[in-house]
């Protein structure tokens, strides 16, 4: 046997190698964070070259914390970048109040409240968040405060809600049934039934016939908002003579918890919360 084969290494070389796997591990560690920056940069070099406001702020948000320790000359750059981001969110903010009102005014429909808080056709709220750039339009969310996002979803909120195919008498049948089921469960002296009583019969009716609902994303099959729409095209029909008798009338409610706005046909709106056929 040879003995220098047999030959362990010695506690010296142990050392050294024990000390050049850990400086192998630290240079793939360094690689690698190297790597990470490298790819940070360009990708938020991409989106200013894109103009692209918000994958700025997605990126800049993901700032590798070893970038400023590899290159320290990255951190004036990153923070001139942040405070002209924050130039352009700001100004992107005040921004949309004016081109809500332009989307309205082209529309032909009512726009109602101040930034950062709006009512479109009487019914569509919008709701503006400046801290955390995000809106809330309708009955949906969007992570952005860009107005062509915004106005995308206005469209089809505002299909959603006033949109929908609608025959008013119908509609008053429909009512009108649903309005019996709680009489005959709940008889009322005064006659009057709680909206919020019929709007859940409805919701469920709607459901019951289309159990594939929640396939659209939605949360119901019938939105408060757009129970209101309906409400209000009825008492328009009432109102404009389109539908014949019999008629529903409406009653206000103390509880705004319990409450449907309906909007009239100047533009206002009441808050109900009772309905009964109206008595002659």
């Amino acid at each position: 046997m040879n003995e220098s084969n047999s030959q362990q290494p010695s506690h010296l070389a142990e050392a050294a190698v024990a000390g050049l796997r850990n400086l192998l591990d630290q240079i793939s560690e360094d690689v690698a964070q190297r790597n990470e920056c490298r790819l940070f940069i360009r990708r938020v070099l991409a989106a200013i070259e894109k103009n692209d406001v918000d994958a700025q702020d997605r990126q800049l948000s993901k700032e590798p914390d070893a970038l400023e320790s590899l290159y320290p000359e990255a951190r004036r750059a990153i923070l001139e970048l942040r405070l002209d981001l924050d130039r352009q969110l700001s100004e992107r903010f005040d921004r949309l109040a004016h081109q809500l009102a332009h989307y309205s005014e082209s529309k032909g429909i009512r726009l109602k409240g101040i930034s950062p808080n709006f009512v479109v056709d009487g019914l569509l709220e919008v709701n503006l968040d400046k801290e955390s750039k995000a809106a809330k339009v309708g009955a949906s969310y969007i992570r952005t405060l860009d107005w062509q996002r915004i106005r995308e979803k206005l469209d089809s909120e505002w299909e959603r809600v006033w949109g929908r195919p609608f025959d008013v008498g119908r509609y008053r049948d429909e009512l009108l049934a649903a309005y019996e089921g709680i009489m005959q469960m709940n008889p009322n002296p005064s006659g009057w039934a709680a909206l919020n009583d019929i709007y859940q019969q409805l919701k469920e009716s709607r459901e019951d016939k289309d159990p594939d609902w929640r396939e659209s994303g939605r949360i119901a099959g019938y939105y408060k908002d757009e129970f209101s729409a309906d409400l209000s095209k009825l008492r328009q029909g009432q109102i404009d003579g389109s539908l014949l008798p019999p008629h529903i009338e409406f009653s206000a409610i103390r509880d705004p918890r319990r409450a449907f706005k309906v909007v009239l046909p100047d533009g206002s709106t009441s808050n109900y919360g009772f309905l009964r056929p109206q008595r002659r």
